[in-house]
């Protein structure tokens, strides 16, 4: 049997969707596969970090392989710099600051300086950071792969609205920032009437998916709205896996709301056209500078009440490939100095 050589990239934990979607994304496109671990909330040391590690089965003491990449948010930056150390400095350590603006990162100056790659955006103050890489959008999983294991994954469920007529992906986020941004049950209702509106116009359907921030009142709204055939996923009162995926591959249109940049960023790495449904109660000021982005390329457009739905094409961007490049640049350079990576049988 042959020996395969491939990087071993670790992904902490979090409960946000979006984030979790933006670290394994440039997970998928730098390895074979990844793992993810979860990051305790206090500070542990090195001898409590390898304990934890070998307790849940990522790390073998005795014969440890630690990973090549570590990805994670920037206030995961102290954990991620315990695992580089024990690695004896050989972890790559990529952190992610989110779209948000304004939030710190919560690290010491040398463990920041120590990060290898720092992911942020244009609108946050990047001035006293080191080695940073900017994206103008929010990294994520969406790719011409992916979407065809998802159309091929949600046959069952999906194929018998695109058989009827054209489909229309609807996207449905929530309050944002606890508190700081209320998405309405109000909201939702103009954008059900309009989301429905369209499908009658062009004789469609609407598959839609819900965040984990849309609340009951918001789905209640926007269902009472809609008439025309539907298949509405909504997270709360459903078991089973999320048809996210499978709705970006068997959509002809998509309308995604604005409070979540990481939606709009991933329908617009889709290739299929993308409307912004855009009302300012529910949108941070950086969120808009991404929005702004997205519609300035061509990748997306706002969503009016006038509105017709267009077919329009555009060149789909993801930036996870772009920082999986860079890492894999960094990894190629390390190799070169230090040897191949540990080999997999």
């Amino acid at each position: 049997m042959g020996v395969t050589s491939f990087p071993l990239v670790w992904i902490t934990k979090t409960t946000r969707d979006g984030d979790t979607n933006a670290r394994i994304g440039i997970a998928e496109h730098i390895g074979n596969s990844f793992q993810e671990v979860d990051v305790p909330t206090e500070f542990c040391t090195p001898v409590q970090t390898l304990g934890r590690l070998s307790s849940s089965g990522l790390i073998n003491v005795e014969n440890p392989r630690w990973p090549d990449v570590f990805i994670g948010p920037c206030f995961h930056i102290p954990y991620m710099q315990v695992v580089k150390a024990l690695s004896g400095g050989k972890t790559i350590v990529v952190a992610m600051r989110p779209p948000v603006r304004g939030l710190p990162i919560k690290a010491t100056v040398q463990d920041i300086q120590n990060t290898n790659l720092i992911v942020s955006y244009p609108h946050h103050d990047n001035a006293s950071l080191p080695h940073i890489f900017l994206c103008e959008s929010v990294p994520n999983r969406v790719s011409a792969k992916l979407l065809d294991e998802a159309k091929l994954r949600w046959q069952g469920d999906l194929s018998y609205f695109a058989d009827r007529g054209q489909v229309i992906g609807l996207l449905l986020g929530g309050d944002v920032g606890d508190g700081r941004r209320i998405f309405l049950p109000e909201i939702a209702t103009t954008l059900g009437r309009e989301a429905n509106r369209l499908a009658e116009r062009i004789g469609g359907s609407i598959l839609a998916s819900t965040s984990a921030r849309t609340s009951s009142a918001c789905m209640e709204a926007l269902c009472a709205e809609i008439s025309v055939p539907s298949y509405i996923y909504d997270r709360k009162r459903m078991s089973g896996n999320n048809p996210f995926f499978g709705i970006l591959a068997y959509a002809d249109f998509l309308i995604v709301t604005a409070d979540s940049i990481s939606m709009c960023c991933e329908a617009a790495s889709s290739g299929v056209p993308v409307y912004i449904f855009y009302d300012e109660r529910i949108v941070e000021s950086s969120h808009a500078e991404i929005v702004k982005h997205l519609v300035s390329s061509g990748c997306a457009r706002i969503l009016h009440s006038a509105s017709t739905l267009e077919k329009y094409t555009y060149m789909p961007k993801n930036y996870a490939a772009d920082v999986a490049e860079r890492v894999q640049d960094m990894m190629t350079v390390a190799r070169c100095s230090a040897g191949s990576y540990g080999s997999v049988v």
